[in-house]
Formats: structure tokens, C-alpha cells, sequence
């Protein structure tokens, strides 16, 4: 210990505890601030916790306790006769910001109830999600706010690395792609976009198909709609054969090994001889160079989803297992926050 260091026990280190231990709260007042559309009510200059419960339609003094709370925050700030006006903090919680569409996520009940059963999970070996008995994923299907908050961050992620994807890879060739668990088809629009004479197949659960078919329709030109394929299904069980490229873009990363060799046994089987994968994940460290903040982000999908952070050389040996030959790699290829990176194979 060195004497810059307060020692075990000390009122600093209980102090630091305690206010760590009040992060879920304070998470909680950020989700709050972001379903009340608070930042939207802003917008246009400060207004007055009256006003505000008004337009809300809440309790003024349970509005006021929490403005308070939120300014604490630094989402808001008192300008004189108790007006309210947003910060920069609090104006990227409007509802067209991605940091909104996090927060209704990531601190909904389908994902924070599985951080109740953490402890349960380390001593299982298991993904919380399957302590608590409720997937993510399923949830979201049957939760229109969780859901829809999901997708929209996902979105926007994938918006970002469109561009940088279509110049890390030459898709002029392409044909008809495929794209395995493609969401809400921003990928393969994009994709599509930039490659006149291809065609797409968007292969996803039910529920994104529906949702992409409406927002694809009213978000790109017609003609391009109509050269993608709506398919629903479960890439467990099945992947549509007939493409010339596959593009697998961080679903990996959220399943088990067991589920990523059939899904990878899935797609090989699929494909061609002259067809191509293409695999859009991050790459983690290897283990003699994990960080905090790299167990930090593998705990979290392990916890979560039941995935984990893979490093290139375990993403590697999924692929070569499972039947592929590596034909090229281009690391971190796409810009924060996406940051992933791309692996070519061939079956």
C-alpha cells in the first residue's frame, strides 16, 4: 500500500462503496428521465416543475423531488423563479438520441432483472437469464418498449459501420447476400445501397421481420425494398440457402459454443462452394491480455445473453471447426462505438 492510498476500511473506501452501491438507483432516475420524455419537453427553453407535471401528468411534488434528483445528475439545471433547462448531458436523452433508446434497454426489466441473479450465475456456470428463466431476447419479443429500444440502439450502431464495411469489402460481386439475424435490415439496406446489382434476404425471428418490412418501407426508396427478401425463421435450426454472401453481424457474440457450431454448421451448410461469410464482431483480447474492462464487457454478455467477448484466435478456431477456411481479416475496421471487426471465410 502506498501512503497515497487511504487504507481497508478507511471512511473513503466505505464512502466509495456506498455511492457505487446507490449506481442502480441513480441508473434507474436516467431511464426514468428518459420514458417521461423529460429532455423533449425541454427542448424549446425552460420550464417550470408545474409545467412540466402538467404536460407529463404527474404529481407535481413527486415531479419536483425528481427534477431535483435529476439535477443532481446534471440532466437539468435550475435558471432562476425555478425554472428548469437542460444540460448537455440531459438534451442526449431526447427520444430521436441513442442514448435514450439505451436506457429503456439496458435498464428495463428483461436485462436488470438478470443482474438480481448474478451471484446465482457465477456459482451455476450458467448465464443469469437462464437462472432467472427469462431471455432477453424473449422478453423483448413480448415487450414493445424494451424491444423496440433494443433495435433501435442496434440500429444506430450499425448505421455508424455501414460505410466503413462497404470499403473494407468489395461487394460488387455479391449477388444475393444474405444477412443471418439482420434486425431491422439497416445493414442489408445499407449494403444494398451501395451495390445497385445485388439482391438481399433479411433472415430474422418473426417479430423484426414485421417491424422491418414497416420501417424499411418508409425509410429508403421503394426499389430498394423491393430487391430485399423478408424470411422469418430460426437460425438454430436453419439458415435460407442460395446466397453468394452471408454476413453474420454480432450475433456471435451472444451465444454459447454449443449454439455458435450450429449456428456456424447452420450457415455452412447453406452456402455454396463459391459463397462467402462474412463475420462482424469485436474481437476481444486473448486471456493472458484480458483488462478490467474487458472482463467488464465478457461478463456482461455471459451474464446476459449467455455469450461472451471472443478473441480473434476463438472466433478462429468456431470458424475452422465448424468447416470454413479464413480468407482475410481486417481488424476494428468499423468506427467507435460500433468498433468491430471482419473476418472473411469460405466453406
Amino acid at each position: 500500500m502506498t501512503a497515497t492510498e487511504p487504507a481497508v476500511g478507511s471512511d473513503e473506501v466505505a464512502d466509495e462503496l456506498r455511492d457505487d452501491l446507490q449506481g442502480a438507483f441513480r441508473a434507474q432516475l436516467i431511464r426514468a428521465f428518459a420514458q417521461l420524455a423529460i429532455a423533449d419537453l425541454l427542448a424549446d427553453g425552460p420550464r417550470t416543475a408545474e409545467d412540466l407535471a402538467g404536460a407529463v401528468g404527474a404529481d407535481e411534488r413527486m415531479l419536483r423531488s425528481f427534477l431535483g434528483a435529476c439535477e443532481d445528475l446534471r440532466l437539468v439545471v435550475t435558471e432562476g423563479s425555478e425554472r428548469l433547462a437542460l444540460t448537455e448531458r440531459g438534451q442526449r436523452l431526447r427520444t430521436d438520441a441513442e442514448p435514450n433508446a439505451h436506457a429503456r434497454w439496458l435498464l428495463g426489466p428483461g436485462t436488470s432483472r438478470t443482474y438480481e441473479h448474478i451471484a446465482d450465475a457465477v456459482r451455476a456456470g450458467t448465464s443469469a437469464a437462464e437462472v432467472l428463466g427469462t431471455h432477453p431476447y424473449r422478453h423483448f419479443a413480448t415487450s414493445t418498449e424494451e424491444g423496440s429500444a433494443f433495435d433501435e440502439v442496434m440500429d444506430a450502431f450499425t448505421g455508424i459501420a455501414v460505410p466503413a464495411l462497404l470499403s473494407a469489402y468489395d461487394f460488387s460481386d455479391a449477388g444475393r447476400i444474405v444477412d443471418i439475424g439482420g434486425g431491422k435490415g439497416t445493414l442489408l439496406a445499407g449494403v444494398l445501397a451501395g451495390t445497385p446489382n445485388a439482391t438481399g434476404v433479411l433472415y430474422e425471428a418473426p417479430r423484426l421481420v414485421e417491424l422491418a418490412r414497416k420501417e424499411l418501407a418508409g425509410t429508403v426508396p421503394s426499389d430498394l425494398v423491393e430487391r430485399i427478401e423478408f424470411v422469418e425463421g430460426d437460425f438454430l435450426e436453419s439458415v435460407p440457402s442460395g446466397g453468394k454472401v452471408y454476413l453474420l453481424k454480432s450475433v456471435i457474440c451472444d451465444w454459447d459454443d454449443d449454439a455458435v457450431e450450429r449456428l456456424l454448421r447452420n450457415v455452412h451448410e447453406a452456402m455454396d462452394p463459391d459463397s462467402r461469410l462474412l463475420v462482424i464482431e469485436w474481437f476481444g483480447p486473448e486471456p493472458q491480455e484480458a483488462t478490467p474492462q474487458s472482463y467488464a464487457r465478457d461478463f456482461f454478455l455471459r451474464a446476459t445473453f449467455g455469450g461472451r467477448l471472443r478473441s480473434w484466435q476463438s472466433l478462429a478456431t468456431a470458424l475452422v471447426t465448424t468447416g470454413f477456411t479464413i480468407n482475410s481479416v481486417v481488424p476494428a475496421f468499423a468506427p467507435p462505438p460500433s468498433s468491430w471487426s471482419l473476418i472473411v471465410a469460405t466453406p
